[in-house]
């Protein structure tokens, strides 16, 4: 049975006597003590256990309550009788009224997560609990609630809509992302959920467009909570982890089918193929041994296609439409124009470093590192793995920043300055632009509804770099009508890119 809470901020009191101005000054003054010292426990008695079945956070802003007390009466009289009108008038104001009410603490929770995505968190007076964190950046303070609410947070994550659940993990810092998954080894415990549930939660965060692998576990760990919040645990989080290893090496080929006695040993061996540490080894075993070997058996039949048919996965299938769209525009092939006087035979590969820097910033600035760093993008655009994080210096930063200027002076006439940066931002957003107009209906639309509603789909790539099949966009004839469900282009080094529809490979 829970306990129900009455919290009061202020309570303004007027009085109205019919007697002489020294005696209503007395009366006034018993009255406000007896209301300060006897009133919690008549709010108590006149609660009764109406109100301890109810688990529902209730915020109301303002109540007036009318009472007639007699002057004579004894302050747990006054307290009573005022109480009860209190009560009343609570009860009333919150089934009648129009109070801000929330079902549970795991939905008020999730209340606050959503407004700190959307930046309202600290506008809005029923979340002034949270006023402590608003200091700290949003990923701090998600990784903070995660900490000290434990399951309850991410109970609350599980009730957010997709899109808000997204931006929420877009939102994470890998640190704290890192933190709350230690956070869950730590200090959760719990049973451990079926394998299949398992396999799906992996197979469904997969699917979503996200920065580390860090940020991969806590979706699917959502999407465990979204069924039985106390799915959250550290045994959980150990099994998602090894089925996410034992996942990726399939698809990398990793994973030799040796012949074995039974399927546990199997597991054992591609266990050790994968790097697993002791912990994760311990619980993968503990997991349903014939769907997890027959998931990873089919995942490894896959790589064992033609090589012509080998594709990679990339979280980022955005990133293709709008290569596609610099392509079309001949933006890209402008930049290496630009660029042949400075660099000769490296124009190629430094317009394309520019391309993939401009997408990126597009597609999403705050993990633009992530999509940068991605190998199956670095492919298609035609950029060398040999650095993650080119190391220029001056006067190169100062050459490409010219040759974007250079290539369109209208889309750089907002950059004030010659920092690279500014440019590449320039493009993005000009990129962003572009990208609207040629999708019916979404010319002028906002650059965060354009990243949501139309980019945010997943991808698979030729190992050649030379095709890509999309993923389905919430938008569900997005690319058909923009043109670009079926694409061929020709990128500006002499490559081939191809987009079509479908993941199925």
């Amino acid at each position: 049975m829970s306990e129900s809470i009455i919290e009061i901020d202020r309570m303004p009191l007027n009085f109205v006597a019919a007697a002489s101005p020294d005696r209503v000054e007395r009366i006034s003054l018993r009255i406000r003590d007896a209301i300060a010292r006897a009133l919690p426990s008549a709010i108590a008695s006149a609660c009764g256990r109406e109100l301890d079945a109810d688990t529902s956070i209730v915020f109301i802003d303002r109540l007036d309550v009318q009472c007639s007390v007699g002057a004579d009466w004894s302050k747990d009289e006054v307290a009573n009788v005022f109480a009860g009108q209190l009560v009343r008038a609570l009860l009333g104001e919150r089934s009648l009224g129009q109070p801000v009410a929330f079902r549970d603490r795991a939905e008020f929770l999730a209340a606050f997560f959503s407004a700190a995505v959307d930046g309202h968190a600290f506008s809005r007076w029923w979340l002034a609990e949270f006023e402590g964190l608003s200091a700290l950046p949003i990923s701090v303070c998600i990784r903070t609630l995660s900490a000290t609410e434990g399951v309850l947070a991410w109970e609350a994550l599980s009730r957010l809509s997709p899109d808000c659940q997204h931006r929420v993990l877009l939102a994470l810092a890998q640190a704290d992302a890192d933190r709350m998954l230690a956070d869950v080894s730590s200090h959760l415990s719990g049973r451990l959920t079926p394998t299949r549930a398992l396999m799906s939660a992996i197979d469904a965060a997969m699917a979503i467009p996200l920065p580390t692998r860090s940020h991969r576990l806590i979706a699917a760990l959502i999407l465990l909570a979204h069924d039985n919040a106390t799915a959250v645990c550290a045994k959980n989080l150990a099994a998602l982890r090894a089925i996410d290893s034992l996942f990726d090496a399939a698809r990398c080929g990793l994973l030799a089918d040796r012949p074995h006695d039974t399927e546990t040993a199997t597991i054992v061996d591609w266990c050790d193929a994968s790097g697993l540490d002791t912990c994760d080894i311990a619980t993968a075993l503990e997991l349903d041994a014939l769907p997890l070997v027959e998931r990873v058996r089919d995942l490894r039949s896959q790589m064992a296609k033609p090589a012509e048919d080998l594709f990679d996965f990339t979280p980022f299938g955005g990133a293709l439409v709008l290569a596609v769209v610099l392509v079309r525009k001949e933006w890209w092939s402008a930049w290496r124009d630009a660029l042949v006087a400075d660099f000769g035979e490296r124009a190629n590969s430094m317009a394309a470093w520019l391309a993939l820097a401009v997408t990126a910033r597009a597609l999403n600035p705050r993990h633009r590192a992530a999509i940068e760093g991605d190998s199956v993008l670095r492919r298609v655009f035609g950029v060398s793995d040999a650095r993650q994080s080119p190391a220029w210096g001056r006067m190169v930063k100062r050459a490409l920043a010219t040759a974007l200027a250079a290539a369109d002076p209208a889309i750089s006439e907002g950059a004030r300055n010659r920092r690279l940066e500014t440019h590449l931002l320039c493009w993005s957003n000009a990129l962003l632009i572009e990208c609207g107009r040629r999708i019916p209906g979404c010319d002028g639309a906002s650059f965060s509804y354009l990243r949501a509603q139309c980019l945010s789909f997943p991808a698979v790539v030729a190992s050649d770099g030379s095709s890509a099949r999309l993923g389905r966009p919430p938008l569900d004839v997005l690319l058909m009508l923009s043109g670009l469900r079926r694409a061929q282009v020709t990128l500006p080094d002499g490559r081939m890119l191809a987009l079509a529809e479908g993941t199925d490979s």
